[in-house]
């Protein structure tokens, strides 16, 4: 791509840019009311100036960055390192770069966003965390029973407080063993698939 605007035009596309709070298609607008014998630029390529400039220093798109562009990659490198669990999203904002290029960068080094690490495994301290989960089994009858519960007692409309605390007591009182056994065989086996294999 060869250079089609002055230092004047991409210096007062950054201006204007910077006038219009970083929003490009304001910008854009702005630009033309601005300049209005000028040619108007698309608003990626006010947004690509002002990145250019900010990253390599210059307007100049056949400038060598590869200095800068070393630089980049370890800030981005380093923030991940720094936060782990961070999105690209917000590392984008943090490091006021263009996603893409956070992607780019991750993609180089064999990363993933979101991902704390490069290998997914289970980690011996991830045991515990999943002997807790199993352990809630607890929450898993209480939903299921909400459920078993609400068919019962909203199968037709209530029309008192006294008729739904009717309702709910022979519903509660008409749940039968075996279904508190298949419950608990469900809630069990959900739990043991969940600690051999992981879900993230």
């Amino acid at each position: 791509m060869l250079r089609s605007y002055s230092n004047v035009g991409y210096a007062d596309m950054v201006f204007v840019y910077g006038f219009c709070d970083g929003n490009a298609t304001e910008a854009v607008r702005e630009y033309v009311r601005r300049f209005p014998n000028r040619r108007v630029p698309d608003r990626r390529v006010i947004t690509m100036t002002f990145n250019r400039l900010r990253e390599i220093g210059s307007f100049s798109i056949h400038q060598d960055s590869l200095g800068v562009k070393i630089q980049v990659k370890n800030r981005t490198l380093h923030h991940f390192d720094n936060n782990p669990e961070t999105s690209v999203r917000r590392a984008s904002v943090a490091l006021q770069l263009p996603r893409q290029r956070i992607y780019r960068t991750l993609r180089n080094d064999n990363r993933h966003p979101y991902h704390i690490q490069k290998m997914q495994n289970l980690l011996p301290q991830d045991y515990f965390k999943r002997l807790n989960f199993s352990n809630a089994v607890n929450v898993w009858l209480e939903i299921w029973n909400d459920s078993l519960l609400k068919q019962e007692v909203y199968s037709s409309s209530v029309n008192s407080r006294e008729q739904l605390r009717n309702r709910i007591e022979v519903a509660v009182h008409q749940i039968s063993p075996d279904q508190c056994l298949a419950a608990t065989r469900t809630v069990h086996t959900r739990c043991l698939l969940c600690c051999k294999r992981p879900t993230f």
